[in-house]
């Protein structure tokens, strides 16, 4: 079978099937980790679920690979022979987003091998035309980069939101590369510009990450990085939280106004971990204090605030108290007596379809 649906990574409304689950992982070939599966007992939420959006945490056994939180094995890496749609041969391609190479593409034709096959998988190369891109091997455009779905012209179709912008990406979570935003002057074409679409290639300041091509920081990582901060809400504003790995969380300690060990320049705020289920503490960062009883019952809103790692560009990640989830039940924490709630930001998104945060509600 084909699909026929459209990728977009940004739906916060549940899958029902694999393409969407592969839509919305950030698979990485190096390590096997961050891939997705569809599984409808994920629609209830449940062990190794992304939350109830039907979509199941899996691994891929590459060569070398760390299967972190002991996730089960991609049904369909289970027989990687052929392929018999689309989002099977997503799940097998290495983009490389800054190149436009590395891209595959289902076609029937390749059952039986031929020009930018992949054997017989079913698996063709294709090329992303990004800016600055070289088409090694003279691939054909990929159909799902092209206006049309399949025919001569690319997408090129200008965009006026970041909304947009963000459809059109293939962000690379831990290199930090292949990010979009929208600025008017990139109507016009420029410096990092994606010809005159609107949108502009920006870096996400991951760790570890390499800004290739010197892109400038994405405005919604920036959080105006060098302010000077006097509290916990302040720090957390600034941090860029990787809840798989349980990396990029930051909390206010006075000390780290003068700077020091683990410490974000001179200000205020430090580096903590979060020990989420097969995280991996990199640079051996002292546990976030909000995080040291995440287990422990709350019985006050101002305990469920503390404990919340709310993202002000998404309004995703805040915290309210409710007795209700004493109890457990959809959208609670655990039985800790806290229930993720959405905040309404411009431009938000309501990922999960949380109700709206009562202290948020107008």
């Amino acid at each position: 079978m084909i699909f026929s649906q459209s990728c977009d990574p940004l739906a916060t409304t549940a899958c029902s099937d694999l393409f969407c689950c592969v839509c919305r992982q950030n698979g990485n070939p190096t390590t096997g980790s961050g891939y997705y599966e569809y599984s409808q007992e994920c629609l209830n939420g449940g062990v190794h679920c992304v939350e109830n959006s039907g979509c199941r945490l899996c691994y891929n056994p590459v060569d070398n690979g760390t299967n972190l939180g002991d996730r089960p094995t991609c049904g369909r890496f289970l027989n990687i022979n052929s392929c018999l749609d689309e989002a099977c041969c997503l799940d097998k391609q290495n983009p490389n987003p800054t190149t436009g190479t590395g891209y595959y593409e289902y076609s029937q034709d390749c059952l039986d091998g031929g020009l930018h096959c992949i054997e017989n998988t079913g698996c063709r190369l294709c090329y992303n035309p990004v800016v600055g891109g070289s088409n090694v091997g003279n691939r054909p455009v990929c159909d799902r980069f092209r206006s049309d779905g399949g025919g001569d012209e690319v997408t090129n179709d200008t965009c006026s939101d970041d909304a947009c912008c963000f459809r059109r990406q293939n962000p690379n979570p831990y290199t930090g590369t292949g990010y979009y935003e929208f600025t008017e002057e990139c109507l016009d074409g420029g410096l990092h510009c994606i010809e005159n679409t609107g949108c502009r290639l920006c870096f996400n300041p991951v760790d570890n990450g390499t800004n290739v091509g010197d892109r400038p920081v994405c405005g919604r990582f920036r959080n105006n990085g060098d302010e000077i901060c006097s509290n916990d809400a302040c720090c957390l504003d600034k941090q860029t939280p990787n809840p798989n790995t349980g990396n990029g969380y930051y909390e206010f300690t006075q000390d780290c106004l003068d700077g020091g060990l683990d410490c974000v320049g001179n200000t205020g705020c430090r580096l903590c971990y979060n020990p989420v289920s097969g995280g991996i503490n990199l640079g051996s960062r002292p546990i976030c204090v909000r995080f040291s009883g995440v287990n422990e019952a709350c019985s006050n809103e101002a305990c469920c605030l503390d404990r919340q790692t709310p993202n002000p560009n998404t309004g995703s990640g805040y915290y309210e108290f409710i007795q209700d989830c004493f109890n457990g039940g959809l959208d609670c924490v655990g039985t800790t007596g806290c229930k993720l709630c959405y905040n309404p930001v411009e431009g938000g998104i309501n990922d999960g379809n949380r109700t709206i945060c009562v202290r948020f509600q107008i």
